[in-house]
């Protein structure tokens, strides 16, 4: 029982890190584009960073599906929740959320 409920602490700790990172890349694009005209400048130490955490929030969905797996094992049924929420932190982990709350923003931004 104690790997399943680690199993899903680890997921939620990965969710609360990925809409942080994702709002941090946010911040920062939104403060580079009021610095500077030219998007091209910014963008690839943005695009940079956003991998590196895209890694980060994978190693944790990762963490999470093996402690599931493992509980599960032992016939816990708990570690269901907790195996569901890896595969969906792992899944919104390729999903760049900081691109749509820009669509959002009302800003006009061309590529």
């Amino acid at each position: 029982m104690k790997k399943g409920v680690l199993s899903i602490g680890i997921a939620c700790i990965g969710f609360y890190f990925l809409y942080t990172s994702n709002m941090d890349l946010y911040h920062r694009f939104l403060d580079g584009l009021a610095q500077s005209q030219n998007v091209s400048e910014f963008t690839p130490t943005i695009f940079a960073f956003g991998k590196t955490l895209k890694i980060i929030t994978l190693c944790m969905g990762l963490l999470s599906l093996y402690f599931g797996i493992i509980s599960f094992l032992k016939k816990n049924k708990i570690a269901i929740i907790g195996i569901l929420l890896a595969i969906l932190l792992m899944v919104c982990s390729f999903i760049p959320f900081w691109k749509y709350m820009l669509k959002n923003s009302g800003l006009d931004i061309s590529f």
